[in-house]
């Protein structure tokens, strides 16, 4: 009976983070979507020069922090947690990327095409070579044999399920390319409450085997293009750990509900932990293991320059929007 009673506690205690963290993530998804405008051209060319040291005085940056550090706490319990600076540094590391999309949209090689990026052309940009046979105005383009135990094509082979989910998530009108704003989609999926829906719903057609629902240390395991034969001990156990300390959030073993958005990316997901850890360690002043305002306010200068604040771009958008400023 006292097995059954603890093992109850333990699920209660499961379900009661899992609806927590999901509220940080909702409200971090709504602050995206109604006040920053990372993806729109014109909010880069009309403030990419924008410097908060050289148009901010001491006063009015801390200000701004004290309403970022009011917005970053989700739960308004008055203090920001490790879990809440997790979520939200993940978040402006896809603005991050957001960002670098736009400024290198005009760059891209499409191969004479038009219509956007294909899908060759998103694995030509993010790793420099393609497998797929297609064909351009040119003519059919040059593919790679994919060989799944060569070390170069790693990642490509770990990530490609969930970038082609992502891919076809963030293609809109279904044309089989990737327009401007479908490629800040691409490196932002969620931004748009859509875009991430359908990029969960497509990935979990093709991972979760067993259909529950939730992804299990042995489906994220399996989650390759193809699997290499050759996978040693040394990048299994990297594996383990990473669906362990980075991903599984709630600690039940599965990823489920919004746990999934840091599956999506695991490699940001892992930067963002490491980051969010850097940033509690040094602005953390009494060691409690979570930040108030004031505490953030007093490491402005050092957080600004970090992800966290996309670089002081948070500031910014604070600062351009009347709302933000009661």
């Amino acid at each position: 009976m006292k097995s059954l009673e603890v093992f109850s506690t333990l699920m209660a205690s499961a379900a009661a983070r899992t609806h927590i963290k999901k509220s940080i993530i909702d409200n971090r998804i709504k602050f995206d979507k109604e006040v920053l405008f990372h993806g729109d051209a014109e909010f880069w060319e009309d403030y990419d020069d924008w410097d908060p040291y050289a148009d901010l005085d001491t006063e009015e940056i801390e200000d701004i922090m004290r309403r970022i550090a009011a917005h970053m706490d989700a739960n308004k319990d008055g203090y920001v947690d490790s879990e809440e600076l997790t979520i939200w540094t993940l978040f402006s590391m896809h603005n991050i990327n957001a960002k670098w999309a736009h400024e290198e949209w005009e760059d891209i090689d499409m191969h004479g095409n038009n219509m956007g990026m294909s899908w060759q052309d998103v694995c030509n940009e993010e790793y420099g070579f393609q497998f797929e046979q297609s064909v351009d105005q040119y003519g059919p383009r040059d593919v790679e044999k994919f060989d799944p135990d060569n070390e170069e094509y790693y990642e490509f082979n770990r990530n490609y399920n969930r970038n082609r989910a992502k891919f076809e998530a963030s293609d809109q009108n279904t044309d089989g390319f990737l327009n401007r704003d479908e490629w800040l989609s691409y490196n932002n999926p969620f931004k748009h409450q859509e875009v991430k829906d359908k990029m969960i719903e497509k990935i979990m057609e093709k991972i979760d085997s067993d259909q529950d629902g939730a992804i299990s240390l042995q489906e994220y395991l399996n989650d390759w293009r193809i699997r290499p034969s050759d996978a040693n001990d040394d990048a299994l156990e990297y594996d383990i750990d990473e669906f362990k300390e980075d991903l599984d959030r709630n600690g039940d073993g599965i990823l489920e509900g919004d746990e999934l958005i840091f599956w999506l990316d695991a490699d940001l997901a892992g930067d963002a932990n490491d980051e969010a850890e850097h940033l509690m360690d040094t602005c953390d002043e009494d060691q409690d293991g979570k930040l108030t305002a004031e505490e953030i306010v007093n490491h402005y200068d050092f957080l600004i320059d970090h992800e966290i604040m996309e670089h002081g771009d948070t500031l910014r958008d604070f600062y351009y929007h009347d709302e933000f400023r009661k």
